[in-house]
């Protein structure tokens, strides 16, 4: 059985120091005659690493037939997918949600559920959201939705624990959820979340108030003479304050570390390796609050991000593409060191969205080693908008340098005198 530890930099695999060479392949859309295809380019190409999601409303397309050996169709076999990146030799990363992102319908949720519980959506002050949005966001702390999640990771966790490398498999850490911030809807102040659960009398918004404010304080906080804690709703507008605006925000963020806080100590009755969660938030501003709270209630989870420049496209390096890049690590890298965790970049644009240009990719996986990310993962590397495996040439390339940058790196820590 193998042992995965970590310092400031990399993760150590049975006392060796290990650098994360990794790219995404999602199984569930890909052949799974091609599946051994792709991950032999995937290795030749020089990585060591595969990450992938695992969609929950693929393996449970009806409530309570679970399909996770290719029954109903060959691309839900996980455990042929994963038995043949063992046979490879490559490492694993995955990402069982319950909620995916991935472009993928619901983001992973099984539209079973939500027709069956609409009571779990979030709402808006007048109701339910369009039905047609993107991914209809979920009140995380509803206990109908929890219930199913407990069931979902009842699941499909003893599969990744057979595989975890400290059972003799090949995962070395499993992410929570992906992305947490009410799929995006956070941003918009007034938007979510509304849900009966939250507003009503004794409800999750009175609860949290309860904890950090006094009736006093509101009274004075608020400039009204609230006689009781029901009498104080969530705001709808920037009428009320904008104290209270942002009290709201802050209960939105504490709905969500909570939620983070339940998956985690869910995921530690099967899973021993390292647990890690992408852009809690999606707001980096407001990373300081996920910190706190992961401190405060000793929850070891590794914080990783992600970097994309179509979503800055203009087909040239113009300051705001770069400054973002910036400013992005900077936060990053501050929290990074405090958490004492590794830094990796679990989606670094290669494809999807847009395909970047070689030189813009060049550009990118440069610069993130000259600002401390030495891990790497390509997202996509295989798939995407053609189904297809990356570039090679510009993958090798990526490996090697950060390959040289590390040699480097390691001959510096090794030799303090050289410059």
């Amino acid at each position: 059985m193998g042992s995965i530890s970590f310092d400031g930099k990399t993760y150590i695999i049975d006392g060796e120091k290990f650098i994360v060479y990794g790219g995404t392949l999602q199984y569930f859309r890909v052949p799974a005659e091609s599946w051994r295809n792709r991950l032999e380019k995937m290795k030749n190409a020089g990585l060591n690493t595969v990450d992938t999601y695992i969609p929950w409303n693929w393996h449970e397309p009806e409530k309570g037939h679970f399909d996770f050996i290719g029954e109903t169709h060959s691309q839900r076999n996980l455990e042929e997918f994963l038995e043949l990146t063992e046979d490879l030799d490559l490492y694993v990363i995955i990402r069982p949600g319950p909620y995916i992102c991935a472009e993928w319908k619901n983001g992973g949720i099984p539209q079973w559920l939500i027709d069956k519980h609409p009571e779990i959506l979030a709402k808006s002050p007048k109701g339910y959201l369009p039905e047609n949005i993107y991914y209809p966001p979920i009140t995380y702390l509803h206990p109908t939705y929890l219930d199913y999640v407990m069931e979902w990771y009842d699941k499909v966790l003893p599969i990744i624990k057979k595989h975890l490398y400290t059972k003799g498999g090949n995962i070395i850490s499993v992410t929570i959820d992906d992305e947490p911030s009410y799929w995006e809807t956070i941003f918009q102040p007034f938007l979510t979340d509304y849900n009966e659960i939250i507003t009503k009398e004794g409800g999750l918004w009175q609860m949290w108030i309860e904890m950090n404010y006094s009736l006093k304080e509101l009274r004075r906080r608020y400039k009204e003479d609230f006689k009781d804690y029901s009498e104080i709703k969530p705001p709808t507008s920037f009428s009320e304050g904008l104290l209270k605006v942002l009290d709201w925000h802050h209960f939105k963020i504490y709905m969500i570390n909570k939620y983070i806080e339940i998956l985690y100590y869910k995921m530690r009755d099967y899973i021993d390796v390292p647990i890690s969660l992408l852009d809690p938030y999606l707001l980096l501003a407001a990373w300081r609050y996920f910190y706190d709270y992961i401190k405060e209630h000793s929850l070891d989870i590794h914080l990783w991000t992600e970097f994309w420049y179509s979503f800055y496209r203009s087909f040239d390096f113009k300051e705001d593409k770069l400054g973002h890049l910036f400013l992005k690590t900077g936060i990053y890298r501050y929290y990074i060191r405090k958490l004492k965790t590794p830094p990796l970049s679990i989606e670094t644009q290669s494809s999807l969205a847009h395909t970047i240009e070689p030189d813009e990719a060049e550009l990118l996986y440069f610069l993130l080693l000259a600002i401390g990310i030495p891990n790497i993962n390509y997202y996509l590397f295989v798939g995407g908008e053609t189904q297809e495996v990356m570039n090679p040439t510009m993958a090798q390339h990526g490996m090697y340098i950060h390959q040289l940058a590390w040699m480097v790196e390691k001959d510096h820590t090794l030799n303090p005198s050289r410059p």
